[in-house]
């Protein structure tokens, strides 16, 4: 009786060993699910926030997009029209000298021959000024590279 009752034990212990290990098995697939959950709903908040960043640079872009083509619409005068404008006024402005005048202004002219003074200035373009920067610090580098050999 001794062999009964110990093969009873047993297999209740295996019994309750099988139903340990099975209900592992359920618990280990249900964190299984969830995990795979977890990182699915990581991923759709990466993808919600990377769309979202996106939208935003679109938006940017679509507002200065149309900032500039409003400023094609409306040119603005440049500083040369300007100046002419204001030389054209101050010319309006000035009386009509009359004859007395006229013949000392004449008599002035003939005496002391005028020259024009024309002043150029380049205009500042950034592309140019970079590219210049460029191009002296590849001199530079080069320099310093032959002198090394030396």
């Amino acid at each position: 009786m001794i062999d009964t009752k110990e093969l009873e034990r047993l297999q209740n212990r295996r019994a309750e060993l099988e139903e340990e290990s099975s209900s592992l098995e359920e618990q280990q697939k249900n964190l299984e699910n969830k995990v795979k959950t977890l990182e699915e709903r990581i991923r759709i908040n990466e993808l919600e926030n990377t769309n979202k960043a996106k939208q935003e640079t679109i938006i940017q872009l679509e507002s200065r997009m149309r900032e500039l083509e409003q400023k094609l619409k409306t040119p603005e005068k440049p500083e040369s029209l300007e100046l002419a404008d204001e030389a054209k006024s101050e010319v309006n402005e000035v009386p009509h000298p009359t004859e007395e005048q006229t013949v000392h202004v004449s008599e002035a002219t003939e005496e002391e021959p005028e020259e024009e003074v024309v002043e150029v200035a380049a205009l500042e373009d950034p592309m140019i000024a970079e590219q210049e920067k460029y191009t002296k610090n590849l001199e530079r580098q080069n320099e310093k590279k032959k002198r090394k050999f030396f």
